[in-house]
């Protein structure tokens, strides 16, 4: 692409790939900054530059003129524009069914399969005062031997374990499970390494805690680590704690192993503090959502994001790769710009559940419905038959009155609304009603809901008068959503008139059963 520098024409290479400009010492008027920090090419090769230098170059062919900032380099090259200024210029305008190939193109070490790492080893931590725990050698099964043989020679080969000679005090044993496409999955197992590892107790994040960062966004990608625990490098101590035997032989893990009680924190720890900080990024698990208010926003977040992994060393399951998308799954939800609703394969899953045969089975049913809760308003009173099957020493009964309110419980969760995303800028609506046996709560932003609550009263609740109960309600969606709620100005609405005389009252003079 030729644009014109101080009013010569000059050859620039368009390149998506390259998060700097380039250019060559000759062409720079005056330095605004020097520096001697070198930048990194694709091809690993190191380049020495002399500073920073603000141009304004024109493009011939529409007479516009462009301030822009280049990294100058003392050595002879093609001048570059890279991905941000191009867009800007509107030299490059990647639609949404192109980008997916650009982005491939300019990143593709980063979805080549090879192992990546997080920065830093990690040291695991066990309470000195218990003896270490050797374990014998759990037998496999003939049919599986060869196929342990071969999956061990291969994360040798790429350093997720290596062979032990030498005695340790912790032995493991080796649990192996197939996978899908026939292949096995070799983990440790963790039962007495867990009750002496030290856990970091680090806070892991929930939807809610994410959610209202997406409130304005429109475009979607979501990243998942290719093999995220193997990210994590073992200091040496730590991963003699591994070891585990085999009938070929003892082995340690070189990378953090799966079934450990300490993983799943430490791998949040170590995403979030290296992405956590950057703009349009949202992380949870090894799943990391990339998000802006437009394309241009997104793609800008993305190319940030992508130049990050190539700097660190990350690497990415293509074959997980959701790219610039109006709406993804993430953590059993469907997130857009309209706001989250439920996961139709949770929905068919629960949809096609067969009846109960036993409470052990009702418990089940009734967990994964909970999971969807937020979607379905009065859920306590529909499920209100199955969960008094719950009660100690009820025995299991399955009849009309369970199966109508399984039935209803399913067409309920299909007729789910689309539920809006926290806005902190927006007034905040509550609204409570009680029924006999429980009461509800729905959260409200411009007349659309954030999410629904509802639970059972307990025995000596069902015998409040209305009013406490109305009373409770509310109380119940206030605590209930304290996330939301607390620190700011909530309008709280309920169908019981007499609460709205006696909460004007002073505290002290309200009756004291509603205190």
């Amino acid at each position: 692409m030729t644009m014109l520098v101080k009013g010569k024409p000059v050859a620039f290479l368009i390149d998506s790939g390259a998060s700097v400009n380039l250019l060559p010492v000759k062409y720079a008027t005056h330095l605004v900054a020097s520096s001697t920090k070198p930048l990194g090419s694709y091809c690993d090769t190191v380049v020495d530059t002399k500073g920073v230098s603000r141009q304004i170059i024109t493009n011939p062919k529409t007479r516009k003129n462009y301030s822009v900032e280049f990294v100058v380099v003392d050595k002879e090259c093609q001048p570059v524009i890279g991905l941000k200024a191009a867009r800007q210029m509107k030299l490059l305008v990647i639609k949404e069914n192109n980008f997916e190939q650009v982005a491939s193109l300019a990143h593709s070490a980063i979805f080549n399969g090879k192992l990546g790492s997080l920065p830093g080893k990690q040291h695991l931590t066990v309470d000195s005062s218990v003896a270490p725990v050797i374990m014998p050698d759990r037998r496999v099964p003939i049919a599986m031997k060869a196929k342990l043989k071969t999956e061990l020679g291969d994360i040798v080969k790429r350093g997720i374990i290596t062979s032990v000679e030498d005695p340790t005090p912790w032995v493991r044993q080796l649990v192996v499970t197939p996978k899908p496409n026939g292949k096995i999955r070799v983990c440790l197992d963790p039962k007495y390494l867990n009750k002496v590892l030290q856990r970091e107790h680090y806070t892991m994040p929930i939807l809610d805690d994410i959610l209202h960062d997406l409130s304005l966004s429109k475009v979607f990608t979501k990243a998942d680590l290719q093999n995220g625990y193997w990210h994590v490098q073992l200091d040496e101590e730590s991963s003699r704690l591994t070891t585990f035997q085999t009938c070929f032989g003892r082995f340690r893990f070189l990378r953090l192993p799966f079934g450990l009680n300490v993983s799943a924190e430490i791998i949040e720890r170590k995403i979030r503090e290296l992405f956590g900080d950057m703009p349009g990024v949202v992380c949870m698990r090894d799943d990391i959502i990339i998000h802006g208010k437009n394309q241009q926003e997104h793609d800008e977040n993305l190319q940030e994001f992508m130049n990050k992994c190539s700097q660190f060393n990350i690497k990415l399951n293509k074959e997980k790769l959701e790219l610039s998308r109006d709406q993804i799954s993430f953590t059993g939800h469907i997130i857009s710009q309209n706001g989250i609703s439920t996961d139709p394969k949770k929905v068919e899953a629960i949809v096609r559940m067969p009846s109960p045969t036993n409470t052990k089975e009702v418990r089940r049913i009734m967990g994964m419905i909970q999971y969807l809760a937020r979607y379905i308003p009065n859920l306590t009173n529909i499920m209100q038959p199955l969960q008094n099957m719950l009660k100690k020493d009820v025995p299991f009964i399955w009849s009309d009155s369970q199966e109508k309110a399984f039935q209803a419980i399913k067409q309920a969760i299909i007729d789910s609304p689309t539920l809006a995303i926290y806005d902190p800028a927006k007034e905040l609506v509550l609204e409570n009603d009680a029924s006999e046996y429980g009461v509800g709560s729905v959260l409200l932003q411009d007349g659309k809901p954030l999410a629904f609550a509802s639970r059972t009263l307990q025995p000596a609740e069902q015998n409040y008068a209305q009013i406490e109960k109305e009373l409770l309600a509310v109380t119940f969606g206030l605590r209930k959503f304290h996330h939301f709620t607390y620190g700011r100005p909530v309008h709280v609405i309920t169908d019981h008139k007499p609460l709205e005389s006696i909460t004007k009252k002073p505290l002290c003079k309200a009756p004291r059963r509603l205190n």
